[in-house]
């Protein structure tokens, strides 16, 4: 037999088709005188015990529990597949974030360093001036600091005097 038995229940549709193929070719054969024209087959009920038809009710009841339980897995095998595909791209938004991030802070480092060393090297100079006019003088840090309370007592605010009693 090429089916299972299970299958005569369950495809009779398939059984028919194969058997009406096989009898056309087998009854057509005008070599050996045979030339018949076979239209349909018909597969007839079979009348089973009881047992056996609560058997096979119950065999094709798991089969459809096991069809279900395979369509049930395989929705949360999608649905995980998803929630990992999310999960990948908020990975990736987050490290895409940390990145501009992480350059915008060395952008800003840059110009910081750069400033500072402007900076310093304005002042360097200033000093570097001061010195100059000093360099002459016997005493060059008094005559210095001379000027730096000349200078501080032309800039000095005297709305801010501070008074202590």
């Amino acid at each position: 037999s090429k089916f299972q038995a299970d299958m005569y229940f369950t495809n009779r549709t398939e059984i028919t088709a194969v058997l009406l193929e096989r009898l056309q070719h087998n009854f057509n054969q005008p070599e050996r005188g045979l030339d018949v024209d076979i239209k349909d087959v018909q597969l007839r009920e079979v009348d089973l015990p009881d047992a056996f038809d609560d058997e096979i009710a119950n065999t094709q009841e798991q089969m459809q529990e096991v069809e279900v339980a395979q369509a049930e897995r395989e929705e949360q095998r999608i649905s995980m597949e998803r929630e990992m595909l999310v999960a990948v791209e908020k990975v990736a938004q987050v490290v895409e974030e940390a990145r501009g991030f992480a350059e915008k802070v060395r952008v800003e480092n840059v110009a910081v360093v750069e400033q500072t060393l402007n900076r310093q090297r304005r002042k360097a100079l200033a000093n570097a001036r001061i010195v100059q006019n000093f360099d002459e003088d016997p005493a060059p840090f008094e005559r210095l600091f001379d000027l730096m309370k000349v200078r501080a007592m032309e800039q000095h605010n005297n709305t801010r005097l501070l008074v202590n009693l």
